[in-house]
C-alpha cells in the first residue's frame, strides 16, 4: 500500500459533516514502557478532526521514561489527563479495565480505546462517529494497516460479515480501533465494577467488551476502511497475529486449554445478557462437555462462530484435536 505514515487513509468528505454540537471524545490510553512510540501516538490523538478530544492516560509503572514524558506533556497540554499511578497491573487489559472504571464519561459523547504505539489517521474518530450514526450502532471497530520498522505495510482485515455467535469465540478486532457511545461504556463500567475480579481474569479486554456488548443487544459495526497504522515491533503485547510466530502462539494457546478457558470465563460473565440466546447457551454447553461428540457437533457450527474463513478452518482443527 502507498500510504505514508503521516497521511490519513480516509480523505475528507465535505458532504458528511459531524453535526453540532462538536462531539466530545474521551480517548483511553494505557501505557507501559512505550517511550519510543508514545510521542507520535499522542500527537496523532490530539490531531483528530471534527471532534474535541481528551486523552485519559493510565501508566502501568513504566521504567523507561514514559511516565516522566507523560507528566511533562500533561503540564503543557490540558487535553492530556494523567491518572495517578496505583501499582502494577501486569497487562494491558487490567490497565484498560482501570480506565473504564475510573474515568467519568458524563461529559462525553463517545469513548475510544488507544494503545501507546500506533498512529491514528486524522479522521479516525470522525469516520467512526459517522459510522456509529449511520448504522445506529453503539460501538464501531475497523480494519487496520500493520506497519513494521522496515516500512512494510499490510492491510489487516477484520471486517468480515459478523456472525450470530462470533462474540463467544473472538473479538471485533484490535481494541485500539474501538469507538463506543458513552452510554454503552457507562453501562459496561457498572458491569465491570460489579464483577471486577472475574472480568480482570479475562486476558483480552477487547474480546470481553465485544462479547458483553453483543450479548446485551448493542449494535456493533465493523468498518472496512482502515483507520490507523498498527505498529509492529518486538515489544507488542499482542500484534497483527500473522506469520509463523503468531501461528506458533495460537497452537500453544489451544494445546494448553487457554482458548477454551477464555471462552468459558467470558460466557459465564455474559449469560445474563438480554441477547444471550438459547443458541448461545447450547453452543457453550458443547464447549463445557468437552467430549468427542460435543467437539464434533461444535465443528459443524463454525460458520456462525468465526467471521474469517481461515479462522473457521482453524477452529474445526482445534475441535477435532481436542483443543476446544
Amino acid at each position: 500500500m502507498s500510504l505514508s505514515v503521516n497521511s490519513p487513509a480516509i480523505p475528507a468528505d465535505p458532504t458528511r459533516k459531524i453535526h453540532d454540537p462538536v462531539p466530545r471524545v474521551a480517548v483511553l490510553l494505557a501505557t507501559y514502557n512505550g517511550i519510543n512510540y508514545i510521542n507520535s501516538q499522542v500527537e496523532s490523538l490530539l490531531r483528530q478532526v471534527s471532534c474535541d478530544v481528551n486523552v485519559w492516560v493510565s501508566d502501568d509503572q513504566s521504567t523507561d521514561g514514559t511516565w516522566e514524558w507523560l507528566c511533562e506533556r500533561c503540564s503543557v497540554e490540558p487535553r492530556v489527563l494523567l491518572l495517578p499511578r496505583i501499582g502494577r497491573f501486569g497487562n494491558a487489559a487490567r490497565n484498560f479495565y482501570r480506565l473504564l472504571r475510573e474515568v467519568d464519561f458524563s461529559a462525553y459523547h463517545y469513548v475510544a480505546l488507544s494503545d501507546q504505539d500506533d498512529i491514528w489517521f486524522t479522521e479516525k474518530l470522525a469516520l467512526s462517529i459517522q459510522q456509529l450514526r449511520e448504522h445506529k450502532a453503539a460501538a464501531v471497530s475497523s480494519n487496520v494497516i500493520a506497519l513494521w520498522p522496515t516500512g512494510r505495510k499490510k492491510l489487516i482485515q477484520k471486517a468480515q460479515q459478523q456472525r450470530r455467535l462470533d462474540f463467544l469465540f473472538e473479538s471485533a478486532g484490535p481494541g485500539c480501533t474501538y469507538v463506543i457511545t458513552a452510554e454503552c461504556v457507562a453501562s459496561f463500567g457498572r458491569f465491570l465494577t460489579n464483577n471486577r475480579d472475574e472480568v480482570e481474569a479475562i486476558q483480552f479486554h477487547d474480546w470481553m467488551l465485544y462479547a458483553w456488548a453483543r450479548s446485551h443487544g448493542f449494535v456493533w459495526h465493523i468498518e472496512r476502511r482502515p483507520t490507523m497504522l498498527y505498529r509492529q515491533h518486538d515489544k507488542n503485547e499482542y500484534g497483527a497475529n500473522s506469520g509463523w510466530n503468531a501461528l506458533g502462539r495460537r497452537i500453544a494457546q489451544v494445546r494448553s486449554g487457554w482458548y477454551r478457558d477464555e471462552i468459558l470465563k467470558i460466557s459465564r460473565l455474559i449469560r445474563q445478557g438480554s441477547s444471550f440466546t438459547a443458541e448461545c447457551a447450547a453452543t457453550i454447553r458443547l464447549v463445557e462437555e468437552h467430549t468427542i461428540m460435543s467437539r464434533a457437533m461444535l465443528a459443524t457450527k463454525v460458520y456462525e462462530l468465526r467471521r474469517k474463513v481461515n479462522d473457521r478452518a482453524w477452529l474445526v482443527l482445534a475441535c477435532l484435536l481436542g483443543g476446544i
